[in-house]
């Protein structure tokens, strides 16, 4: 019996503190990488450049918006955390092949479900095209302001059987606040996905501490 996406909050705290773990790790595939998006050496972090890297030609880059995705597909029930600063998109998709044109932006698309972190402290969710705007009053962060820029932390639930794909919003200290969860009937495995909205903007994949 599914009860995990019920009470959202609850259950991720006792997700974190107990066994088994649904913590994953994984890397980000650089061959997925938009041109403008400068990988680390590790492959676990992401920075929108001003100029655009001498990547090779790959039919999987992506060449419109400036997105990158996980080399892994995920399945089951799966959790992990993501740091960010200034405007982000992240996300989970359908790996498909098309990577060119504007509809393959995350959440622009029947394939993928998004969460977009505005400047302003704003968020969207989007699948489909379908875009809901929220506030929220990120009583975790207020946001971050790391030398004026907006930044904090997002953990992402998926329980793939159930249908469920939560975001929450975490604090300096770990706690976690429910922002959205989509409720869809997902049908094959989902590879996370990130959108870098401007130049600066970043996304590092937060370490399992548990690994």
């Amino acid at each position: 019996m599914h009860v995990l996406c019920a009470r959202p909050n609850l259950i991720l705290l006792l997700l974190k503190s107990t066994s088994p773990s649904y913590s994953c790790e994984f890397s980000l595939d650089p061959n997925t990488a938009q041109k403008r998006l400068l990988l680390s050496e590790d492959n676990r972090s992401v920075t929108c450049m001003k100029e655009e890297q001498e990547y090779p030609h790959h039919e999987e880059r992506f060449t419109y918006w400036y997105q990158v995705l996980s080399c892994t597909g995920l399945w089951g029930r799966c959790y992990w955390e993501v740091d960010w600063s200034r405007e982000v998109s992240i996300a989970v998709t359908y790996k498909g092949k098309r990577r060119i044109g504007e509809g393959r932006g995350f959440g622009n698309n029947n394939q993928s479900w998004s969460l977009w972190i505005y400047g302003n402290g704003k968020y969207c969710v989007c699948h489909n095209n379908n875009l809901t705007e929220f506030d929220h009053s990120r009583r975790s962060t207020t946001p971050t302001e790391r030398g004026g820029v907006s930044s904090g932390r997002v953990g992402v639930f998926l329980d793939s059987e159930a249908g469920a794909l939560s975001f929450y919003d975490i604090s300096s200290d770990g706690e976690l606040f429910h922002l959205w969860t989509f409720s869809s009937s997902f049908s094959e495995p989902l590879f996370p996905g990130f959108t870098l909205w401007k130049e600066g903007s970043f996304v590092s994949l937060v370490k399992d501490k548990g690994s």
